[in-house]
C-alpha cells in the first residue's frame, strides 16, 4: 500500500507543479506581432507589424497582437492582463498600449487596453471591434 501512495503522490506534486508553470508562464512579445499559431503567412505578418509601427510612429500609441493556440484553461482576461503588464506594451507616462490576443482553439479574443486610452477604446468599442472586424 505504501508502494503505491508515494509515487501517486509524487506523480500528483509534479503534474500539480507542472499546472501551475504553465498557467504562469508569460510570452515575451519581440515583435509587435506575434504568431505562435502559424496562421498569419510571412507576408501578413510582416504587411501588420508594417501598419503598427507606422500607426506607433504617428500616434505614439502601442498595438501589440498575440496570437496562442489555447489558454490551456486559464482566463483570458487574467492572461491579456499578465501579458501586458509583463511585456510593458504601451508608453509608461501615458499608459496607451493595447494588445490584441486571439486563443484560436478555444475560439476566444480579448482587447486589453491601458488606462490611457480606456475613454477611447471602450469596453463596449473593443466589444465591437471583435465582433465586427476580427472574428
Amino acid at each position: 500500500m505504501i508502494k503505491v501512495r508515494i509515487p501517486l503522490l509524487f506523480l500528483s506534486l509534479v503534474l500539480g507543479l507542472t499546472c501551475t508553470f504553465a498557467q504562469r508562464e508569460v510570452p515575451v512579445l519581440k515583435d509587435r506581432v506575434t504568431d505562435f499559431t502559424n496562421t498569419l503567412d510571412f507576408n501578413e505578418c510582416r504587411s501588420l507589424e508594417l501598419r503598427l509601427k507606422r500607426f506607433e510612429d504617428s500616434t505614439s500609441t502601442q498595438i501589440a497582437v498575440l496570437l496562442v493556440s489555447s489558454l490551456n484553461g486559464s482566463d483570458i482576461f487574467d492572461f491579456s492582463m499578465k501579458v501586458f503588464d509583463e511585456n510593458k506594451i504601451g508608453a509608461n507616462s501615458k499608459n496607451n498600449g493595447v494588445l490584441i490576443v486571439v486563443a484560436k482553439d478555444d475560439h476566444k479574443i480579448r482587447i486589453m487596453v491601458g488606462y490611457g486610452l480606456e475613454g477611447v477604446l471602450t469596453d463596449a468599442l473593443t466589444t465591437q471591434i471583435i465582433d465586427r472586424d476580427i472574428k
